[in-house]
């Protein structure tokens, strides 16, 4: 792909949006960091109780949880890449340019989807497709 038409955002919007996707990295991270201790503290089932462990209901509840941290930070590595495009973005001067027909993306959709990459239009032609 050629390179994309500068970015239509002056540099303070540019700053305002370097923090918001800042920000968005901070809570992810937190959030990951929060989900480990999650995971490391939950109690063992090594309390002397063999039967518990063996359950075929509490482990299957085991799995289930397992699987939605699994997903859970899936989610996160999947959100942290988009932010961390959306920087290089910002970086590179293109943030705010719509990666299919680049025309400018407008700020209100910026604002509230901070590493949109595509415009509205595009953004739903891809999920038509």
């Amino acid at each position: 792909m050629e390179s994309l038409p500068e970015s239509p955002l002056s540099d303070a919007e540019l700053d305002h949006f370097r923090a918001l996707l800042a920000a968005q990295r901070s809570a992810i991270l937190n959030c990951c960091r929060h989900l480990s201790e999650t995971v490391l503290e939950s109690p063992e089932k090594s309390d002397g109780d063999e039967a518990s462990s063996e359950d075929p209901a509490d482990r299957a509840a085991e799995l289930r949880e397992q699987d939605l941290f699994v997903n859970m930070l899936d989610r996160a590595d999947t959100d942290l890449r988009e932010v961390a495009r959306a920087l290089d973005r910002i970086e590179q001067r293109t943030y705010g340019i719509c990666e299919d027909c680049e025309r400018p993306i407008p700020v209100a959709r910026l604002e509230a989807i901070p590493t949109a990459s595509l415009c509205l239009s595009c953004k739903a032609r891809l999920e038509a497709a």
